[in-house]
């Protein structure tokens, strides 16, 4: 018998799912919960295979939030988030958090009785709209490590006074400041400027720093106090 939590913050719903779930000869659901929080305390109370778990309740990713609580809580539970939400971000945040499938409630509910039974099967087969967010995911993973290699490479070109230079653009300093800072003309930095941006291979320093900074890759270039 598979055992079953459902967390759902609409009343209506949840006896509807509950009852289509208690209907099945081998699923038996044996507590219920209104919202993540509640929904934590009861996977800690009973012994519970699967969690089917509304995604949206005290808040919008309520039941990502308390997956995770539960998931560290106890490992050996199975959660299934439900809901309207076919935002990328949010599935990959679900799997992120150990959840192991994402149905959307616009699915028949006999389609959510076969995801819970594969789950204990371990035949996971994921909606169409996951494997589509997880491939994009790798697609992104796979583009931010280009370039973050293209990055390293950029690092080890530049010369000391470039990186010190870099240094104080980043912190906000005007090339005038710069020249005063480290005692030089402004051609000086001028050309060190000019420099660090060939190397980056863009136009301006505004975008210099938005390259490391949209890839956290401070610590490539220069120590952060």
């Amino acid at each position: 018998m598979i055992k079953v939590l459902v967390a759902e913050d609409n009343n209506i719903l949840r006896k509807n799912i509950i009852n289509k779930l208690n209907a099945e000869q081998d699923i038996e659901v044996i507590a219920e919960a209104a919202s993540g929080k509640e929904a934590f305390e009861k996977a800690s109370a009973f012994d519970i295979d699967v969690v089917v778990m509304d995604m949206e309740m005290e808040s919008i990713n309520a039941g990502i939030t308390y997956a995770g609580k539960i998931i560290v809580n106890k490992p050996g539970i199975n959660i299934l988030i439900l809901t309207v939400h076919e935002e990328e971000d949010l599935i990959i945040h679900s799997f992120t958090e150990g959840v192991v499938d994402y149905v959307i409630k616009d699915s028949s509910c006999r389609n959510l009785i076969e995801h819970i039974r594969n789950i204990m099967n371990d035949e996971i087969s994921l909606d169409p709209l996951v494997g589509k967010a997880i491939k994009n995911d790798l697609k992104k993973m796979k583009k931010e490590r280009k370039e973050i290699d293209s990055l390293y490479r950029i690092s080890i070109q530049l010369t000391s006074s470039e990186r010190e230079v870099l240094r104080l653009l980043y912190q906000g300093y005007k090339t005038k400041e710069i020249a005063r800072l480290r005692f030089v003309e402004m051609i000086t930095v001028k050309k060190q400027i000019t420099g660090i941006i060939k190397k980056f291979n863009v136009k301006r320093t505004s975008e210099v720093i938005a390259l490391i900074k949209d890839h956290n890759a401070e610590s490539l270039f220069f120590a952060i106090e």
